[in-house]
Order: C-alpha cells, then sequence, then structure tokens
C-alpha cells in the first residue's frame, strides 16, 4: 500500500485479536458503561423529584432523542468513554503512536530533533479548511431547498435553555465526530488495509459501515431512513478520500463538525432524529425533493472535490 496515511499502520502490533478488543471496548464496554451511569443518574434525578411513576418514567426515557439537553449529556458520557478505550486500545493493545490515527506528521522535528506535542501536530488549518467548504454546500442544499417550498420554513427565536444547549453541544459533539472520525477513517481504513490492497474496496467497506452505523438518525420512516443511509454513505466516502488525499482526518474532523453543527442546532426537520428545536424549522416540505437534493449537492461536492484534486484522488483511488 503506497497511500502513506494507511501505512500507519504497520508502526503497531496488528494481530486480528487486538482489532477485536478494540472494537469490543470502543464501542461495547464505553456503551455499557456510559448507560449504567446514565440509568444511576436517572434513578437519582427521579428519587429527587420524588416521581416514581412508570409511564412517566418510560416516556422520559423513551423521549431522549426529542430532549437535546438530554441527547448530548447520553453523547458526551458515551463518546467520552469510547474515546478513552479507543486511545488505550492503540496505545496499549497495538503499541503504537495514537496520533498515527490522525495523520502523518512525524513525533519529532527533522532538524532540532526535538519532540513535538500532539496538539502541534495537527493541522488545525485544514480543520477551518473542512468546515468552510461543507458549510458553504450546506448553505448552497438550503437555498435550494428554501426556493421550493418557501412556506414549509419558519425561523425559531425562542429555543428553550439555549445556553446550555450550546454548552452541552461545545462538551458533546467535538468529541463524537472526533471519535468517529479517528475510528472510521483512521483506524477501520487503516485495518481494513492489511488484508485489501484496493483503497477504493476499503473506502467502499468502511463509508457502508459507517452509513449503517447512523440508520436510525433519520427516523423510522423507511424513506427517511433511506434518505439518512445514502447521504452518510456518500458523505462518508467523500470524507475517506479527502482523508487518504490530505493524508489525515483533520478535513474530514472539520466537515463533519459542521454537518452536526448545522443539524442540531441550525435546521431541524421532519425526519431528523428527534424533534427537538432549532433555529430553522421545516414542516410540510416534500421529503421526496428534500431527499433528491441532499444527495444531488453532496454528489456535488464530490465531483468538486474531484476537479480541484483530480490527479491526487486518481492516484489514492488506483494505488496498490
Amino acid at each position: 500500500m503506497v497511500n502513506k496515511f494507511l501505512n500507519n499502520v504497520n508502526k503497531g502490533d496488528n494481530n486480528w485479536w487486538r482489532y477485536l478488543l478494540t472494537i469490543i471496548f470502543s464501542w461495547g464496554a464505553s456503551n455499557i458503561i456510559a448507560g449504567l451511569i446514565l440509568a444511576f443518574g436517572i434513578i437519582v434525578y427521579f428519587i429527587s423529584v420524588g416521581n416514581f411513576d412508570i409511564n412517566y418514567i418510560m416516556g422520559f426515557i423513551e423521549g431522549y432523542d426529542s430532549n437535546l439537553i438530554f441527547l448530548f449529556i447520553l453523547m458526551f458520557v458515551t463518546f467520552l468513554f469510547s474515546m478513552a478505550f479507543l486511545f488505550m486500545s492503540v496505545k496499549f493493545i497495538h503499541k503504537r503512536n495514537f496520533m498515527s490515527l490522525v495523520n502523518v506528521l512525524e513525533k519529532y522535528d527533522e532538524i532540532s530533533g526535538k519532540t513535538i506535542s500532539w496538539i502541534n501536530r495537527i493541522r488545525w488549518k485544514q480543520i477551518s479548511k473542512g468546515a468552510l467548504i461543507w458549510l458553504a454546500f450546506l448553505l448552497v442544499m438550503e437555498a435550494i431547498s428554501y426556493l421550493t417550498a418557501p412556506s414549509a420554513y419558519s425561523l425559531n427565536f425562542s429555543m428553550d435553555n439555549f445556553y446550555l444547549i450550546i454548552i452541552l453541544f461545545i462538551l458533546a459533539v467535538p468529541i463524537q465526530i472526533t471519535f468517529e472520525e479517528l475510528f472510521f477513517r483512521g483506524y477501520l481504513n487503516q485495518g481494513l488495509s492489511l488484508k485489501i490492497k484496493s483503497p477504493i474496496i476499503i473506502i467502499l467497506i468502511s463509508s457502508i459501515i459507517f452509513a449503517l452505523g447512523h440508520i436510525a438518525n433519520g427516523g423510522m420512516e423507511p424513506i427517511f431512513m433511506i434518505e439518512n443511509v445514502l447521504f452518510t454513505f456518500v458523505f462518508g466516502f467523500i470524507l475517506s478520500i479527502a482523508t487518504l488525499v490530505d493524508n489525515g482526518i483533520e478535513l474530514a474532523i472539520g466537515a463533519h463538525f459542521i454537518n452536526n453543527f448545522y443539524a442540531f442546532l441550525i435546521h431541524s426537520s421532519e425526519g431528523s432524529l428527534g424533534s427537538f428545536q432549532t433555529l430553522i424549522q421545516v414542516n410540510g416540505g416534500n421529503p421526496m425533493l428534500d431527499f433528491i437534493l441532499s444527495i444531488l449537492v453532496v454528489l456535488i461536492f464530490g465531483v468538486a472535490l474531484f476537479i480541484y484534486k483530480k490527479k491526487e484522488i486518481i492516484k489514492v483511488l488506483t494505488d496498490k
């Protein structure tokens, strides 16, 4: 494998059981521990308010995805443990530097020989670049959608607990998207490269797994589930290509962050995860048209990326 980023996998131990343990710890153990902590917190909450009505308790739990505060707390606790377990697994099970999941920058300065801190090895400009580029495409998609059904749009300036939601968003979402990028665009793609030599097959497999992991984010209606899976697959596919071309996940982190920022705080519509309030509410639009537009715009983004980085992308996809 020629790609420098995928070759980072060779800096550690790669027995199959190491991957199995990492997946179990990062996804299974972290979710169990987070679930137990949150269950304890919920029990303490209901004891403090003195309400033990089972219907009220079940309604509270089932409606978690409509409550942004509870959802962000759940995300923060879960992905905090996921991140910690992934870090420990890479460091102690795979015995390699955790930054090998981020980019190809070396730990030591070539001239001085001094150690470069992990924070200085992160390409912050690339994160900003990814965020700004994806924001531009989201705004284009929003404008097209608005022009097709302006009556479905309404502004909401009365979000409950807005400042608390912003604080929890800042705490929870960066951890969530960073973990997902480290795992899917970093750990999984690098791991697959040990057995699969075709980069495009690697990207396809990891993007399918990424999309299936988000299957419920579009709601339980079939059209919304299909829309969400297809959009997430194409989104993940583009992020994987960008990662290999850029030899790091920073661009993907920026784009992923803006995507979730937009979904949680700016734009909420029928079929999105939960029914929480955002600054823009869309009701009564055309689901099929929105589906076509979302896929079309993300494909346009991919085409634009290909045109801009044609030689690099062709090289990445054809290297073996």
